[in-house]
């Protein structure tokens, strides 16, 4: 997990790690807040024990999709994830 996070920024991996835990659990993530706190609530899950139940709040973020959408277009439409240099 990627837990160094620059907020307002997408790093390399992290829209195709939200194409993948929507994929796998229905739950849209945006890159840039909703997907650290999935990390976060992962890793708590983790460090309890077995039977833990960790509640996240999905508060929003899905909106943002849209404009990252434009912005780093050819993750979101070629299924390929692309490297960042900015």
């Amino acid at each position: 997990m990627n837990l160094v996070h620059r907020y307002g920024s997408v790093l390399n991996g992290e829209i195709d790690l939200c194409r993948r835990i929507a994929q796998q659990t229905g739950v849209l993530l945006d890159p840039i807040y909703t997907l650290a706190a999935w990390e976060h609530a992962v890793l708590l899950a983790d460090a309890e024990a077995e039977n833990a139940k960790v509640v996240m709040l999905h508060t929003g973020g899905t909106l943002g999709l849209f404009g990252l959408a434009q912005r780093y277009r050819s993750d979101f439409f070629s299924g390929v994830p692309t490297v960042h240099t900015s």
